[in-house]
């Protein structure tokens, strides 16, 4: 695995205050994928005849989608389980679920900047060239936004997968996967590593390997940690394996 031309330099503790800010740098809104996602390891996507997400199934649940003008309900069996509030993108600003309310900020360009959950700031992204940069967690103990920072290889993410995703927000991956939570990143993801408070670095990484369907569509994600030679992935754990499928 070459290492990526995209690969940040150490961010000194004032770029780290820059990180919880959403970052509109971004302006021109990222292409639709040519594919759209059909299934996420367990989850099933079906689309109705607008194109539009209709329902989400695994494990014999089956969630229905349905639309009231800009509010979004994801039901199963008829009973309410999120009610999201959508944006001219389609992504939501606002979801509901269980008496919490996470609200969502975006960037220009519909990539997904800062959750809140009843009103406390769970985490932001940092967005430029249509690559998510990173996304952040806050350290209590330390008072700190700790930062997972990204890397990216030179090869187009053809399906839009979300290898780089906001986990502190408290949402699920399939919601991004989705595509109810912006854009995913133009690139594929190489790399992404933590910076702690004082700088410091965590000594292991993670650096993702795929496999690819004929149309470059991304059909099986790995994630290997460890101490990484920046070439090769030989001597990194496996610790994380998705699947994936597209239609046109």
């Amino acid at each position: 695995m070459k290492h990526s031309a995209y690969i940040l330099a150490t961010v000194a503790l004032a770029a780290l205050a820059l990180a919880c800010q959403p970052d509109d740098i971004d302006t021109t809104p990222a292409a639709r994928p040519e594919y759209r996602i059909k299934s996420f390891d367990n989850f099933s996507f079906s689309y109705d005849e607008n194109g539009d997400l209709a329902s989400i199934s695994t494990k014999g649940v089956t969630r229905t989608l349905r639309r009231d003008g800009k509010t979004l309900f994801i039901e199963i069996d008829g009973a309410v389980e999120y009610k999201l509030t959508i944006n001219k993108d389609g992504f939501a600003t606002k979801i509901e679920r269980s008496g919490h309310n996470w609200t969502i900020d975006y960037t220009k360009a519909g990539y997904l900047s800062k959750v809140s959950l009843d009103g406390v700031q769970k985490t932001t992204q940092k967005v430029s060239l249509n690559n998510i940069d990173s996304w952040t967690k806050y350290d209590l103990n330390s008072d700190f936004w700790n930062i997972n920072e990204a890397t990216y290889l030179p090869k187009k993410n053809v399906g839009g997968v979300q290898s780089l995703w906001a986990e502190e927000s408290g949402l699920e991956r399939w919601m991004f996967e989705a595509r109810l939570l912006g854009n995913a990143s133009a690139n594929v993801l190489e790399s992404s590593r933590w910076s702690y408070s004082g700088e410091r670095q965590d000594e292991n990484t993670s650096v993702y390997d795929y496999e690819y369907d004929v149309n470059g569509c991304i059909v099986q994600e790995i994630r290997y940690y460890g101490k990484w030679d920046e070439e090769t992935v030989e001597g990194l754990k496996r610790v994380e394996s998705h699947t994936f499928s597209w239609e046109k």
